[in-house]
């Protein structure tokens, strides 16, 4: 999040990268590919961007179904 914060997207990016190859939960897994993107979208890497986007809702829907009588929306916001 501090390379976002200092506008270091290049390192963003490769930081979230190298998160996401981790055995990551739901939610930390949502808060990589959301900030994956935000630093592809300030690099001009739209449709890289737009991928990760459409991760997180897979990724948070999943989340949402492994954590035993949720309801999705009744929660705050992974990110």
């Amino acid at each position: 999040m501090t390379c976002l914060k200092l506008f270091r997207f290049e390192q963003a990016e490769e930081d979230c990268h190298r998160a996401l190859g981790f055995n990551l939960g739901p939610a930390d897994k949502a808060k990589a590919l959301l900030r994956r993107a935000t630093a592809r979208s300030a690099l001009q890497k739209l449709p890289e961007a737009e991928k990760d986007l459409r991760q997180v809702s897979t990724v948070a829907l999943k989340g949402c179904m492994w954590r035993e009588g949720d309801r999705c929306g009744s929660h705050h916001s992974m990110v």
